[in-house]
């Protein structure tokens, strides 16, 4: 065989290879994600399924969240729930741009601990690999766009002129606490119903009991006075009576008691941030 012939054949065959990765390429965007060929292989593709804004869901992202909610759910799941995922994932790129614009940060360690958490609570060790992914696509798809929406929340919760009826009320029990005892007022105030019948008292709580902002702020306490937390919840008016270290493992426990003031819907004022963004969606 001639050198020019090997040089055609040589680019016939990269012609060839060429379009068929295009090919490949192009029906993730153009066939429903149930029939899109090695899903998998586009987790390694960084290449855009959805735009908002600035910020983009990955192929890759994309599709292994469809995966994982068919895998919990144990059933291919309806259009009616695709678009609900859909949604949310287009929320979640809100959220970690509003997280951005208004100086919150999150640090590798927090994303760390979130996920360590995780793998306890649900009690699997291996959470990550159940779902096919490495610890960091695990990490990246699912555990930074939660606690991305947490912090959120708990700086929702914190903002006085979105919560003007909470922070009213919030102001009037302050206003009572020295002429008041704490249960009569948990009593009278509280919004968590069940502790609010006990005088507010939570009883002893560890860190598998109270989400983790609550418990980081209860765990920092040194003294038995009225202390404030905010939470993805609301505002918690709260005391530290005593501590043990009958918790899971060996863990620190709190006996707290609370006067719990809800704050407005995040996950309402989040979709409410909608009308603001631009999607461009590009898969179907």
């Amino acid at each position: 065989m001639s050198k020019r012939l090997k040089l055609k054949t040589k680019k016939r065959i990269l012609f060839f290879v060429l379009v068929v990765f295009l090919l490949f390429i192009l029906q993730a965007y153009f066939l429903p994600a149930t029939f899109v060929l090695g899903k998998g292989v586009f987790r390694y593709l960084p290449l855009p399924a959805i735009f908002v804004n600035s910020k983009v869901v990955t192929l890759g992202e994309y599709f292994t969240r469809l995966e994982v909610s068919e895998t919990v759910k144990k059933t291919s799941l309806s259009f009616d729930q695709k678009q609900q995922l859909f949604n949310q994932m287009v929320l979640n790129k809100i959220a970690e741009s509003l997280l951005s614009a208004k100086g919150i940060g999150m640090s590798k360690a927090e994303v760390d601990t979130a996920y360590s958490l995780l793998k306890e609570t649900t009690q699997k060790p291996n959470l990550a690999k159940d779902y096919k992914l490495s610890e960091g696509e695990f990490k990246d798809w699912f555990v930074y766009p939660d606690l991305a929406k947490v912090k959120l929340a708990v700086w929702l919760s914190s903002n006085k002129k979105l919560n003007k009826e909470a922070y009213s009320k919030y102001d009037l029990v302050m206003s009572k606490l020295d002429s008041t005892e704490f249960d009569a007022l948990a009593i009278a105030y509280s919004e968590d119903a069940l502790s609010a019948q006990l005088g507010g008292d939570l009883g002893y709580v560890s860190y598998k009991d109270l989400v983790p902002e609550y418990f980081k702020e209860v765990e920092a306490v040194k003294d038995t006075k009225v202390h404030t937390a905010f939470t993805r919840y609301g505002i918690h008016i709260f005391k530290v009576l005593a501590s043990d270290s009958k918790g899971p493992k060996d863990s620190k426990r709190y006996k707290v008691q609370q006067i719990f003031i809800q704050t407005g819907d995040f996950e309402q004022w989040l979709a409410a941030q909608k009308p603001s963004y631009t999607t461009l969606r590009l898969v179907r």
